[in-house]
């Protein structure tokens, strides 16, 4: 397993695979010491106090070291509390139909009848995009503007599919 995707470590054993990480790309402990002032992390890496255990294992101090608390793992976080409260339930629904719409014509014979719809109307469209869930954030504007760029050929799709699911269940 690759050591840049540990898990279930102590803190101790995160700051010493952090330096072993550094050490792999031709950084020494005293180069380390003399240039490495700070860093990004996520939030279990706080927890874990790696601060501490990162200055203890280069042998510098504490007040030398800045680490903080990632912000785009932050605001995928509060992202995800916002969206998970009631008020924000009609939120959830979009992001669903929108991933469900991208999920429905990413592979197989869907995404040879979009391909093929598209051409139909002579429309320009973007490969469909998928919400990635440890990232959801930079996904999500991925994700809305294949929705947005493919809207008419989607569209177009979507009344083929409603035509014939009316002619299959005997309604026109």
């Amino acid at each position: 397993k690759s050591s840049l995707c540990k898990t279930e470590l102590s803190g101790e054993e995160l700051a010493a695979n952090c330096v072993n990480v550094l050490e792999s790309f031709g950084l020494t402990k005293s180069m380390l010491q003399d240039k490495l002032t700070g860093g990004a992390v996520d939030g279990a890496y706080i927890h874990m106090n790696i601060n501490e255990h990162l200055c203890n294992n280069i042998g510098i101090q504490q007040n030398w070291l800045k680490i903080s608390w990632d912000v785009a793992h932050l605001l995928e976080l509060a992202i995800d509390d916002t969206q998970n409260q009631k008020k924000f339930n009609w939120l959830q629904m979009i992001i669903k139909t929108c991933a469900e719409v991208m999920k429905k014509y990413s592979y197989g014979k869907q995404y040879e009848f979009l391909i093929q719809a598209a051409e139909e109307i002579q429309e320009d469209i973007l490969q469909p995009k998928q919400f990635h869930v440890t990232r959801f954030v930079s996904s999500q504007l991925r994700v809305y503007e294949t929705i947005l760029r493919n809207w008419k050929t989607l569209y177009v799709l979507q009344e083929k599919d409603d035509v014939n699911m009316a002619l299959s269940h005997g309604d026109i």
